[in-house]
């Protein structure tokens, strides 16, 4: 993560779960990244980058995660903090509009509806898909897209605007998404 403010803490939490053997030597170890930057009133804006599993089949590991990921976000909030959640859900965030010929790939999911917090506002910016099958090389309107990057955030945090840039997928199988918000 990179910032023009100070970040008073950087720390990397497990996230919860594991695959059973053989899978779980060719898995990544999942986790969040948690930093914290002080704000003029002395509370912090707690900013949580997150990667939840993507090949989990049903969803279990995913799900564990996801509510780890919202535990840790409430008690900052419950906390007096400003929280951001962002990064790659492995979920689709939004319904899927965009033109694809390629079959949908199964590991892609809907997130489910039960994973919210009250009052929680999602800044996902359904235009622009941030992420793509990497099944081949990409070509426009045959591979599968959707939008699996975004961005929760507490009541207390107005959102300005969030964008998905349209980078045609030229360096990554995601393009990136920018947020502007407002502490109140």
């Amino acid at each position: 993560m990179f910032s023009k403010y100070k970040i008073d803490e950087a720390k990397r939490l497990k996230l919860p779960g594991e695959y059973s053997w053989p899978t779980k030597v060719f898995q990544l170890d999942r986790c969040i990244l948690l930093s914290r930057i002080p704000v003029k009133n002395g509370k912090s804006l707690v900013i949580l980058n997150i990667h939840p599993s993507a090949y989990d089949s049903g969803g279990t590991l995913r799900k564990q995660q996801i509510d780890f990921i919202l535990k840790t976000a409430e008690e900052e909030y419950k906390n007096g903090n400003y929280v951001i959640i962002g990064g790659d859900w492995n979920s689709e965030l939004t319904k899927n509009n965009f033109e694809y010929t390629e079959s949908k790939p199964e590991f892609y999911v809907e997130l489910s509806k039960d994973m919210k917090l009250n009052n929680w506002q999602w800044a996902v910016d359904k235009n622009v898909p941030t992420n793509r099958s990497v099944a081949f090389s990409y070509s426009k309107g045959k591979n599968f897209v959707t939008v699996i990057d975004g961005y929760y955030v507490s009541p207390n945090i107005e959102i300005e605007y969030v964008k998905n840039l349209d980078y045609q997928f030229r360096s990554s199988d995601h393009n990136p998404v920018i947020l502007k918000v407002k502490l109140k």
